[in-house]
């Protein structure tokens, strides 16, 4: 429900700002073609201005607003930095360190989790974008460009650490139910979780001056916010007549912004005076790819617990610690396309 809660939010922030737009190309349509009949309101004939030369600019072509979607994908995990020195040799896990030795799973043990705990897990996931741009034009060949983007996707856990984690909670339940016990194992685990967004500025630079379509490089900065990451939150029960233990683990990652450089190539299609309602070079069509290096440093935050109500139960004692620090230069690529309206 709060998700649905959430998409109904963002679908009515996007239509206002398709309003928005709307009225931003009315007025500027209106302003560059004095002679369209509905904006005479009865002061006469008046005379309309000249296009300017198909690609160039106009006097009134300073200011540019173009609404954007698109996909981005990413690749690249961090490594892993300042490793809490008791991560792997307390006894407070049955999954990993002295713990797990202690634990006693005898011939069929899980897979040990430490190798992943230890190491770096996130990834960038890929999904949808939108976003809004307003450009400020310097030149015929440049141009500077403020952006707001919303991804409809943050990270995700990798691949090989996912399925060894869902491994060993998998055979954990079958080893405990096989010692005739009974296992309630409630979990809250998202692998893939979170929406970025990012913001920043990137400067344009026209490689062709001439003709209706012109390419462009694009370089600049910016930042990313991201407001939630996957986790893995186990809470396990494991019961005999008259007796339980209940084991807890999480680990989740602290919401962060992080800095970025970008660059990339792109393309304006001016449209042409043929179309009913647009004249070139005030209104038009981009199609960009660009690639974002972020500069992140993500803290991994693992907390253990364990209640028994019988004291033969084997005792784990528990533990709170960032874990490690992911830090590294992962890579964002996006490809975008939006319609774009001049002043």
């Amino acid at each position: 429900m709060a998700r649905r809660e959430r998409t109904m939010k963002f679908g009515k922030r996007l239509a206002v700002l398709g309003l928005v737009w709307c009225v931003f190309c009315g007025v500027s349509f209106a302003a560059t073609n004095p002679e369209w009949r509905p904006f005479k309101l009865g002061i006469g004939q008046l005379q309309p201005r000249p296009a300017p030369p198909r690609g160039e600019a106009s006097h009134l072509t300073t200011v540019e607003i173009t609404l954007v979607g698109g996909f981005t994908g990413g690749f690249g995990l961090q490594k892993a930095d300042s490793l809490a020195p008791d991560l792997l040799t307390g006894r407070w896990s049955p999954w990993f360190g002295q713990g797990f030795t202690d634990f006693g799973w005898g011939g069929g043990a899980p897979n040990k989790l430490d190798g992943f705990i230890a190491g770096p897990m996130l990834k960038k996931a890929g999904g949808t974008m939108a976003g809004i741009i307003l450009g400020f034009r310097l030149s015929s060949t440049m141009q500077f460009d403020f952006y707001f983007e919303y991804g409809f996707s943050g990270y995700a856990i990798d691949d090989n650490a996912w399925a060894a984690f869902s491994s060993a909670r998998d055979k954990s339940i079958q080893l405990i139910q096989s010692w005739g016990r009974t296992v309630d194992y409630p979990t809250n685990s998202f692998k893939t979780a979170g929406k970025t967004i990012l913001g920043g500025v990137n400067l344009n630079i026209g490689i062709s001056t001439t003709g209706p379509v012109k390419p462009y490089v694009t370089l600049g900065a910016g930042i990313m916010s991201v407001s939630d990451y996957p986790s893995v939150a186990w809470s396990m029960t494991q019961a005999v007549p008259g007796s339980s233990a209940t084991y807890n683990m999480e680990m989740k990652y602290e919401s962060k912004i992080a800095p970025l450089v970008s660059g990339g190539l792109g393309f304006i299609f001016f449209l042409d005076d043929n179309y009913a309602f647009f004249r070139a070079p005030n209104y038009g069509i981009k199609i960009e790819g660009r690639v974002n290096v972020l500069m992140i440093d993500l803290a991994k935050n693992l907390a253990t617990g364990f209640a028994r109500d019988f004291p033969n139960w084997l005792k784990y004692d528990g533990y709170s610690v960032v874990a490690l620090n992911e830090t590294g230069f992962p890579v964002t690529i996006s490809i975008r396309a939006g319609v774009f309206c001049c002043f």
